[in-house]
């Protein structure tokens, strides 16, 4: 089974959601318990494509641990509640934070330098080739600091957020991406871009976002 990570405001209602699995293929008509920080918030059914969602609100703002249970499968997310003066960072994981493209190997000073700005930004990574699932396990495995993972979607995600709410201050990405995210201001890559500023290291990059 799955868990879908979120963002959201402080005070707003989020509809988190989990997919049930057959052996190959979804399968519903399973009851999934939805928990946040180890605390049970309720139990649900999933429906016939195998989706189940809860409704959630909470008023504490930070990174908050996700995990369903359904049966004898689980699987851990994260869900970020944010303020509208908290400034969120939205990261592409594989032009970012590989050693190289496709590589599978974690930049060198990546975490680190996660680990650092998580203490002043809100950080959302985002996937344009893994998917999610593949992502948090990557990241998990490689120590990255836990923080929500979405499917990269455009200027549909950035408009998605923006629409919730969500302060998005800057992005680190491919050229490929920065061409789609026009929607935010400050656009970084560690790659020669027209849509953006190229940074040489992640020190040129924490030099930029402090400004």
């Amino acid at each position: 089974m799955t868990v879908f990570d979120s963002v959201v405001m402080a005070n707003e209602p989020v509809k988190l959601t989990a997919l049930t699995k057959g052996r190959f293929f979804p399968e519903g008509g399973k009851l999934v318990t939805f928990y946040v920080n180890s605390k049970k918030i309720g139990t649900t059914l999933s429906g016939g494509d195998g989706y189940a969602f809860l409704k959630y609100k909470s008023s504490s703002r930070g990174i908050k641990r996700l995990k369903v249970v359904s049966g004898d499968d689980t699987d851990e997310g994260a869900l970020l509640i944010t303020w509208k003066k908290d400034r969120v960072i939205l990261i592409e994981i594989e032009s970012t934070l590989f050693d190289a493209m496709l590589s599978f190997k974690p930049s060198e000073k990546g975490g680190s330098a996660l680990r650092k700005l998580s203490k002043q930004f809100r950080i959302v990574y985002v996937s344009s080739l893994m998917g999610m699932v593949q992502s948090r396990k990557w990241l998990h495995a490689n120590e990255f600091p836990v923080c929500p993972v979405l499917k990269w979607e455009g200027s549909e995600l950035i408009d998605d957020l923006k629409e919730k709410g969500v302060s998005l201050y800057a992005i680190i990405a491919s050229p490929d991406l920065l061409s789609e995210a026009s929607g935010i201001e400050k656009r970084f890559s560690f790659d020669e871009t027209e849509d953006g500023i190229e940074v040489k290291d992640w020190d040129e990059l924490d030099r930029y976002l402090k400004r």
